[in-house]
């Protein structure tokens, strides 16, 4: 009747609801003696409510498969340097590299929109949740390049500068993860 898949999703809107109606007053009570019968908000919202809903996007994002994507564009941006020698050919690979970034977003925000937790959300919140999301997944890259680096080095005698994610590093992700077919996009 009902898959794994399809259950982890229903339990994902169950708990992103239930977070956006606690951290950002979305629920409202009646109160019994209330004639007017308007809603009565949550008065206090924490840093942390607020923060958990939108750690609560994100991940619903990562649910819906977004986070291949999300990491292949991150490391298409990133794998990408300045050509002094060719500033025109540097433009234009630029561009293209944008314009599937913007398609990346966009995918991002389309999936956010068939949801029924979203179906009133501004099209500008929806792309801070993208964007969160991304921000989230180019920090794990960072994390994975680092942690590859320490586990090949020796962490007391090597020069911290060492530690930072290259553009090699960016573009070896972009192979790890099979973004080329992912994005449809070749990278040199």
């Amino acid at each position: 009747m009902f898959n794994r898949e399809s259950i982890i999703k229903l339990l994902t809107l169950v708990l992103i609801s239930l977070i956006s109606c606690l951290s950002l007053s979305a629920c409202s009570s009646l109160s019994a003696n209330d004639d007017t019968k308007k809603p009565k908000k949550f008065r206090v919202q924490t840093e942390w409510g607020k923060y958990s809903f939108y750690n609560a996007q994100s991940q619903y994002l990562q649910n819906y498969g977004f986070a291949k994507k999300s990491i292949c564009a991150i490391s298409l941006m990133n794998s990408f340097s300045l050509n002094i020698d060719n500033i025109k050919g540097y433009v234009l690979e630029k561009n293209k590299r944008e314009k599937k970034f913007e398609e990346v977003v966009n995918e991002g925000v389309n999936i956010l929109k068939k949801s029924p937790l979203h179906s009133e959300v501004s099209n500008n919140k929806l792309h801070e949740f993208v964007y969160q999301n991304l921000l989230q997944n180019e920090l794990l890259l960072s994390y994975i390049s680092m942690t590859n680096k320490r586990a090949k080095e020796n962490s007391e005698n090597s020069n911290r500068s060492n530690f930072l994610i290259k553009i090699d590093d960016y573009k070896k992700f972009y192979e790890i993860y099979h973004c080329s077919s992912v994005l449809n996009y070749n990278i040199e």
